[in-house]
């Protein structure tokens, strides 16, 4: 697995506000460890799968927020979007965290 680093965005937008206005009731965290959160509970990629499945049938227009930690490798993140997509979901709010 490779890492990739990202380039900094420098204060190109900075003073535009990021916000969420609602929370998503599907949130994914990567950490930098890699591990894998989902609503905050460390899964496995598989079972990440079907805990997909089971939110979009759950909640069928609910757009997933996924969490990467800018250290984590790019393949998790790779590993991530598969499940989405595989789970069904068109749509999903990316945030790079800083640190």
């Amino acid at each position: 697995m490779a890492r990739v680093e990202l380039a900094s965005g420098g204060h190109i937008a900075s003073h535009i506000p990021v916000r969420f206005e609602d929370a998503s009731p599907i949130q994914i965290h990567v950490q930098q460890d890699n591990n894998i959160l989902f609503n905050h509970q460390e899964v496995t990629l598989t079972e990440l799968m079907a805990l997909l499945r089971r939110a979009k049938s759950a909640y069928p227009d609910a757009r997933a927020q996924l969490f990467h930690h800018k250290q984590a490798y790019f393949g998790t993140y790779q590993a991530v979007k598969n499940a989405l997509e595989a789970a069904e979901f068109k749509e999903v709010d990316i945030v790079l965290s800083p640190s």
